[in-house]
């Protein structure tokens, strides 16, 4: 497990063992809004192109004010691989942020390739990338701890290029 400071466009590693510690590289008490993250690493697996063979991803429990995340590596290409789905059911209610990251996640991509979207457990859309508009890869959701919730990432207009892609959800 990775411990990180919170900050839903940036996440600067502060390194720990998993028990929400922490850290802080400046002198005196971070920020009021920081508070440790740990999250879950997973590589995405084929096949995951649909709804019924969603990967599994699970967040790692924690305590106090410490959130939990799941970070996702994986790529779609609109010509062959042009969905990823992952399955989740978190713990704790509340709201989430889900977003793609570019680069070292200090922000997200902005363009018109791909879209997440987090769907119900009924396939019904609750949040997503508008289609065929140039928009910033990132869009929030509430969910219901023990409920089933989906994370698609769409690559519709990649052709045969791949989308690598970094995917975040984090509470």
């Amino acid at each position: 497990a990775e411990v990180m400071e919170k900050g839903f466009g940036c996440h600067t590693g502060v390194g720990g063992d998993g028990s929400g510690s922490g850290g802080n590289s400046g002198a005196g008490a971070p920020p009021p809004e920081s508070r440790s993250v740990v999250i879950n690493h997973y590589e995405e697996f084929e096949p995951n192109n649909i709804f019924e063979n969603a990967n599994i991803v699970e967040f790692l429990p924690v305590t106090g004010d410490t959130l939990q995340g799941i970070e996702i590596t994986g790529s779609v290409e609109s010509a062959s691989d042009d969905s990823d789905y992952f399955i989740l059911t978190p713990d704790r209610s509340g709201l989430y942020a889900i977003y793609l990251c570019d680069g070292v996640c200090t922000e997200q991509p902005t363009d018109s390739k791909v879209v997440i979207r987090v769907l119900d457990q009924f396939g019904d859309v609750l949040a997503e990338n508008p289609l065929y508009e140039e928009s910033t890869k990132f869009l929030t959701a509430d969910f219901d701890a023990g409920l089933p919730y989906y994370v698609q990432v769409l690559g519709f207009d990649t052709g045969d290029e791949s989308y690598p892609y970094r995917l975040v959800i984090i509470e």
